[in-house]
């Protein structure tokens, strides 16, 4: 017979400074949470020990001081002091808010800096150029230069080629910077403003960085395609009115779980036109299924007979029964999808019954109508196509490309012009 497994508690610590509170079964080893080795017995046999009072995180000053390299910690300290004038408490805020200066670079980003100023000193020794500050433009433009002919290093040797793959653009960019952040922390003109730096580094992202290509301009034909469709009605436009229809009738007095736990197989429509929709629903308190008979309306528009053929096929179509649900949304999603609905079409129902609004055939007639129009975003994609088109381009026909929208052809001068 085997001893029971005595659990371990970790006596280390997290990464918020708190008792480590997790357990390990294993007599002997470290712990997989804050990598501790130290381990006891756990408190109760089961149960881990006490959670400590939170640590308390001491202040900015009683805190190790970090690198002040690479950050603007000097510049501001000195001009900070030059208003503190003697007093102690002004020199404490001094010291702070240098503190704060050294905390303006993350850790990763001052040693990136780091690297890539070694790297510039080192091109600067074996080219003979001065890499003391201030830095001549000229010499950050050879700089950059330089990175694009020989691009990466060779992790063995440590020299670069010109047969390596081509740097990041953004790698030139942070080497540029470490050289201006480098001026800006020793109070010198950063001289990678120049526009000649600007230059070099928008040339090397169109010759290295990834390729635009560019699309051809719609004609006038393809417009009115896309406004057309953009008219039409969404394409949840079926789902929301055949489910509408159903909940807002207060003759079937549906509920917002029997409308969600409907699927295909729970639908069996009509053979004949003048024949009832049956719709197997639950009831409350069991879970057999009932049968409720939807009669079609004459109001073709408001018919929920309609609606649903519209949404699940008409039993000749060769649509699976078994298909899943048939709209597709949770019982909150129910009452939150109607209840949209009828306030997007300004109706103010008098009854409401299991959250779910009963209206009457003229509100219906009208909630359908709104449901038919196209959605808010549509209207707003087509008005702003059609403000953008310009009005030369609506004559435009035949095979001849229109200008593109908003950048129109420049017309070329006849010769008595030129």
């Amino acid at each position: 017979m085997t001893s029971p497994v005595v659990p371990q508690s970790c006596t280390g610590t997290n990464r918020l400074g708190r008792p480590c509170t997790n357990r390990v079964n294993a007599p002997g080893g470290w712990c997989g949470k804050c990598q501790a080795a130290a381990l006891r017995p756990a408190v109760g046999g089961s149960k881990p020990p006490a959670e400590a009072p939170a640590a308390v995180i001491p202040p900015l000053l009683e805190q190790p001081a970090t690198d002040e390299s690479w950050s603007p910690a000097e510049q501001v300290r000195r001009r900070l002091a030059s208003v503190a004038g003697d007093s102690p408490e002004l020199q404490r805020l001094v010291e702070v808010g240098a503190r704060l200066a050294v905390n303006s670079r993350a850790a990763q980003t001052k040693a990136s800096y780091r690297q890539h100023w070694l790297t510039f000193e080192r091109f600067c020794a074996a080219a003979g150029l001065s890499s003391a500050l201030p830095v001549a433009p000229e010499v950050v433009a050879l700089f950059v230069a330089f990175l694009t002919v020989y691009r990466r290093h060779d992790p063995s040797t440590g020299q670069r080629t010109e047969t390596g793959k081509p740097l990041a653009h953004s790698y030139l960019r942070q080497a540029v910077a470490s050289i201006g952040q480098r001026h800006i922390n020793h109070g010198q003109a950063d001289p990678t403003t120049d526009a000649t730096i600007a230059v070099l580094l928008e040339g090397y992202g169109k010759t290295y960085g990834t390729a635009v290509r560019g699309k051809d301009p719609i004609r006038a034909a393809q417009l009115g395609t896309i406004c057309l469709t953009l008219s039409q009605p969404p394409v949840h436009a079926r789902r929301d009115l055949a489910l509408c229809l159903l909940a807002t009738d207060a003759t079937l007095d549906l509920g917002p779980g029997q409308l969600a736990a409907l699927d295909r197989s729970s639908i069996f429509l009509p053979e004949q036109p003048l024949e009832p929709l049956v719709l197997l629903v639950t009831r409350r308190g069991g879970p057999s299924l009932h049968p409720v008979e939807v009669w079609p309306n004459a109001l073709t528009d408001i018919c929920p007979v309609t609606a649903v053929q519209a949404l699940v096929g008409t039993p000749h179509d060769g649509t699976d029964p078994k298909g899943g649900k048939a709209f597709g949304v949770t019982l909150e999603g129910v009452v939150h999808l109607v209840n949209d609905q009828v306030r997007r079409a300004g109706l103010t129902p008098v009854t409401c019954d299991r959250r779910l609004p009963r209206l009457d055939v003229e509100q219906r007639r009208v909630l359908a109508a709104a449901i038919a129009q196209p959605c808010d975003e549509d209207t707003r994609n087509r008005a702003i196509l059609t403000s953008l088109w310009p009005q030369s381009a609506a004559a435009a026909s035949g095979p001849r490309q229109v200008p593109r929208v908003g950048h129109p052809r420049p017309r070329r001068a006849g010769p008595s012009e030129r």
